[in-house]
């Protein structure tokens, strides 16, 4: 405790040293702050002093040259300081007084220029007149006033800024000068307008006695401000220590008082017994936290009010608990009473409370302090020694189980209840008496049980009792020795077990039934799986062979012990042919009529050989022996329609019939037969999609008139012939026809008959090309082919022959010829004329286009058109 004491002294001081340091922080923050503020104004106000006095000095010589402006020309006296301008061109420029002086004239920028001379010699600031185009080579513009007169001729007003010149700090001002009428007499040579800037004024004005007074003032600010840092950081560090000796003394103060509640706490929790303190109505304020264990209530529930100590009582109890508290307030005070009280989760309990009542000045009650003990066990002993004095006067009748007491010294009977008597058919007075070994079987060979096996051995055991009729009832006995007035006893108890055999005998068969059930279920569930494993499969099947293979394997293993086939009906209706078998035993017909089929007969499932009935179940004819066993015949359909069927067959024979005829075995029946349906409808929709999505893929790829493979399939299957051809390093060829004059054919015959001739000449091409050759109809009366694996000669003499053979076509329609009908062919061949599709069809295209060129009727090879050698052309 002392160690949780120090953590919270530790963390107190550390939070109050945190709170020091930010307060430091943010004193100094506010000091920095005001300190860079001032010494910022300080800077602003040397830069305004600076430049008012600068505007003082130009304020004056402004008004001295306007005042020159103003009355034209100033004439002075013409001295050796003081000579003519030659830049001031005009006719009275110098004149002669009667009294013989001679006088020239000043201009305003003279007396500026004048006046600023005087100025250099006498005051502390200096000023010039300075223009980027001047007359006079002296005002040229510094680097500075250059800048600055550039910013004035794009319309800036007064430039001025501090400057440094070789660590020496200038305010520098530069004031525009605008041409007047009169300044023109003199700049007209340069193309000035009036209102236009042709120069300006310079002012440079040292800074170093304002300086001195500016850093005298700085540093009395900085000075100031670190005077003030010290102070309020002295006074939040004086601060700050007079709060953490309160804090420390506090700290003393709760730490004694914590160890007080300490030890307090240590001395109530030893105590046996509830320590409380509360009050008239009920409220407890103060109590030790075994109220937990004894009540079920929580310390807070009782100090916040939530419970009050009357709402534990038992109310019957409640009644009796007041009287005692009145009589007690009474007399002196203190009380003594035994009660139960309700816990938390419903247990009742007893306790017993002595309190005191202690009142005020004014005799009222101010408050009840006292201890509660938990009783419950010692008023279960008391109530467990009443219970066990009626529990012997009425155990031997009130029980309902058979009881015997026998004598440990000599083994006899000396007391049986009734429902004893009545297992073993005796009476009482029949009983007492006799040698216990009489009604007992196997008693003779036990060991009575002594003190010792009854602590350590559970003495209950099957036995049988020997009835009066010298039956035997089985029982549960339970055996132990007790003690009655110091002597040793026998108490023996029997309990009818009759009918708990006959319901374990029940049990074991119901087990055994729920045993055969989860077998069939875990066979069921292997079955469904196997055929959804089966739709699965046959949903993803490209063609019938795959969905064929499938289904015989699914048929193995649904039926193992079966032999089967799958049947499927020619597109005339007339005749069904084994698509796939399983099992070794199959004694139907491979293909047979559907007419020998019963069950396609009547359109249902047919089972023959399950029934002895004579002349009941006639055979199929497509069985091909009289079997032994018995069959299952189930049409498969699909949409209304008959597809196909499937057939299963078992050869098994269980017994013989009347006159030796034979009964075959029930395989066919019950679970299978259900087995067989399922899979029979899963067939029939697996096929009936695996037959739609064949016809979708035909119409896909197929065209519609000549039933060749339309141009998508061609482009797709002769990219994948040129990635065989590459693999296999062999060539492949490629043949675009197309039919002469098919449009004339049109309009001479209709289109019907042009309809016509593109059939037959499809037909003629898939029956004159090989099994690994590919025919595309490429739209119109184009047809191109694919020949892999073919050298050009041979490519070549494949084109003739199909061309010689479309010349002896006789193409009929409404029932007359239609005339010799001849083709033109392009060839290309891989790799030769390309190494991809697009290549070789535009290369046989090529060459159909050359053919029909040199007359049509012809063969042509693809070759370079710049080499017509090279240009194969085989014509008829």
């Amino acid at each position: 405790m002392m160690t949780e004491n120090h953590r919270s002294s530790v963390d107190k001081d550390t939070g109050l040293r945190f709170y020091i340091i930010l307060l430091v922080c943010g004193w100094t923050l506010v000091v920095f702050f005001s300190t860079w503020f001032r010494i910022d104004q300080e800077s602003r106000t040397r830069h305004t002093l600076s430049r008012e006095i600068a505007r003082s000095h130009l304020e004056k010589d402004l008004l001295l040259r306007d005042w020159n402006i103003k009355h034209g020309f100033v004439y002075a006296e013409v001295t050796p300081e003081h000579q003519p301008n030659p830049h001031l061109n005009l006719p009275e420029r110098d004149i002669t007084t009667p009294s013989g002086k001679t006088l020239t004239a000043i201009n305003s920028s003279a007396m500026i220029r004048q006046l600023y001379e005087l100025a250099a010699k006498k005051l502390s600031y200096s000023g010039r007149l300075t223009s980027l185009t001047p007359i006079r080579p002296e005002n040229a513009p510094d680097p500075w006033e250059r800048q600055a007169l550039l910013q004035l001729a794009q319309g800036a007003g007064e430039i001025n800024e501090i400057v440094d010149n070789n660590g020496e700090p200038q305010f520098r001002l530069l004031h525009p000068l605008k041409a007047g009428e009169k300044c023109l007499t003199c700049h007209n040579n340069f193309g000035y307008t009036v209102g236009q800037v042709i120069g300006g004024i310079s002012l440079t004005l040292p800074l170093s006695a304002i300086d001195v007074a500016w850093q005298k003032n700085r540093l009395t600010i900085l000075s100031v401000h670190v005077f003030l840092w010290l102070v309020g950081l002295w006074g939040i560090v004086w601060g700050g220590r007079k709060l953490q000796e309160r804090i420390d003394a506090k700290q003393e103060i709760e730490t004694e008082l914590q160890q007080s509640q300490e030890k307090y706490k240590l001395l109530v929790n030893n105590i046996p017994t509830l320590v409380y303190q509360g009050y008239a109505d009920g409220r407890v304020d103060f109590v030790d936290d075994k109220v937990e264990k004894m009540t079920g209530y929580s310390q807070e529930e009782f100090s916040q009010g939530s419970v009050l100590w009357p709402e534990v009582i038992v109310p019957e109890d409640l009644a009796a608990c007041k009287r005692i508290f009145l009589r007690a307030l009474k007399a002196d005070g203190s009380y003594r009473r035994e009660y139960r009280i309700k816990r938390k989760d419903g247990e009742i309990i007893w306790v017993a409370e002595r309190s005191q009542i202690v009142l005020d000045v004014n005799g009222r009650i101010d408050f009840v302090s006292g201890v509660v003990l938990d009783i419950t066990l010692q008023k279960e002993l008391e109530n467990s020694l009443k219970e066990s004095e009626r529990f012997w006067k009425t155990l031997l009748e009130a029980v309902g189980v058979g009881v015997m007491l026998t004598d440990a010294m000599n083994g006899r009977v000396t007391q049986v209840n009734a429902q004893a008597g009545a297992m073993l058919g005796y009476s009482g007075k029949e009983i007492i008496g006799q040698p216990r070994e009489l009604f007992i079987r196997g008693a003779q060979d036990e060991a009575p049980p002594t003190r010792q096996t009854e602590v350590e051995t559970e003495n209950r055991f099957q036995g049988h009792l020997v009835r009066a009729d010298g039956g035997l009832t089985p029982v549960w006995r339970m055996v132990a020795p007790v003690h009655i007035e110091g002597i040793e006893y026998l108490l023996e108890t029997f309990l009818d077990i009759t009918e708990q055999r006959r319901a374990e005998q029940a049990l074991t068969q119901a087990n055994q039934k729920l045993q055969a059930m989860i077998a069939e279920i875990g066979q069921t569930n292997k079955e469904i799986n196997l055929l959804g494993r089966m739709v699965e499969l046959l949903q993803i099947c490209q063609t019938p062979d795959e969905a064929y293979e499938i289904i015989a394997q699914c048929g193995r293993a649904l039926f193992p012990e079966l032999s089967g086939a799958l049947y499927i009906l020619n597109d005339s209706n007339n005749l069904l042919t084994a698509a796939c078998q399983w099992g070794d035993t199959l004694e139907t017909d491979q293909i047979f009529n559907p007419n020998d089929c019963w069950a396609l007969r009547q359109g249902r499932l047919y089972l023959s050989g399950a029934t002895s009935l004579t002349g009941m179940n006639p055979q199929c004819r497509h069985i091909a022996t009289a079997g032994r066993g018995s069959y299952l015949c189930l049409p498969l359909t699909a949409q209304g329609e008959t597809i196909g069927l499937l057939h299963l067959e078992d050869l098994h024979v269980a017994a013989e019939g009347p006159e030796g005829s034979e009964i075959p075995a029930a395989v066919l029946s019950g679970a299978p037969q259900k087995l067989a349906i399922s899979l029979a409808e899963h067939i029939s929709l697996s096929l009936a999609n695996l037959k739609l999505r064949e016809s979708l893929r035909h119409q896909a790829i197929r065209d519609s008139l000549t039933g060749l493979f339309n141009r998508r399939y061609l482009q797709e299957t002769l990219a994948r012939e040129i990635y065989r051809s590459q693999r296999r390093n062999t060539a492949l060829g490629v043949i675009m026809l197309d039919v002469d004059h098919f449009k004339l054919f049109n309009d001479t015959y209709g289109h019907e008959a042009g309809d016509r001739l593109l059939a037959v000449l499809g037909r003629y091409l898939q029956n004159s090309i090989r099994a690994e050759d590919i025919a595309c109809r490429y739209g119109g009366e184009e047809f191109t082919l694919i020949l892999p694996e073919i050298v050009p000669e041979v490519l070549l003499e494949r084109a003739e022959a199909i061309r010689e053979g479309v010349k002896d076509l006789e193409v009929l329609y409404q029932g007359r010829a239609l005339g010799e009908v001849t083709i033109s062919l392009g060839l290309s061949y891989f790799p030769e004329h390309g190494a991809e599709a697009e290549a070789l069809l535009q290369a046989a295209d090529a060459a159909l286009y050359e053919a029909k060129r040199r007359g049509r009727n012809r063969s042509v090879m693809y070759g370079s058109p710049h080499d017509e050698d090279a240009v194969r052309i085989k014509a008829a």
